[in-house]
């Protein structure tokens, strides 16, 4: 009934970015409500980001993008499709932390909005809204990912 008044590609497309900023929000509340990891005085050392794109325009860009802040460096975690699937510890190496701003390349992170920005302003790109995690927090969620990839 409802595809005689409205085309399957129009509902998703206009459903689409609700349904996300649902789950995102459902995601949210649920870190929320447990204990955040703090920024203490060693700054993020030890913590980890989530982080979403602002104004999302495709679908790529509501997949979070997870970095934790470790031995003075900065990861990328991602789950991978490989056999096995395994979640990938990418360094981007070091990070520098001001009052501010955390930098890393190609990143800057301000510490007191957590939204993330490129470095090269020239170059476009849009820009994330981050929150903290702790790192068990993030394989959780990164494992139940994989556990996707693999049908369980």
């Amino acid at each position: 009934m409802l595809g005689k008044f409205i085309s399957y590609e129009c509902l998703q497309e206009k459903l689409y970015p609700i349904i996300v900023l649902l789950l995102y929000s459902t995601l949210s509340i649920s870190v929320a409500s447990s204990p955040l990891p703090q920024v203490g005085k060693d700054g993020l050392e030890g913590v980890g980001i989530e982080c979403v794109v602002s104004e999302i325009k495709y679908e790529r860009d509501s997949i979070p993008k997870y970095f934790v802040f470790e031995g003075g460096e900065v990861y990328r975690l991602s789950a991978t499709k490989g056999i096995p699937a395994y979640i990938e510890k990418f360094s981007q190496g070091q990070y520098f932390e001001s009052d501010e701003q955390v930098r890393w390349y190609p990143y800057i992170l301000d510490r007191e909005t957590l939204r993330l920005s490129k470095l090269r302003p020239s170059y476009h790109s849009r820009e994330h809204n981050c929150v903290l995690m702790d790192l068990e927090s993030i394989e959780v969620i990164l494992q139940k990912k994989i556990d996707e990839f693999d049908g369980k």
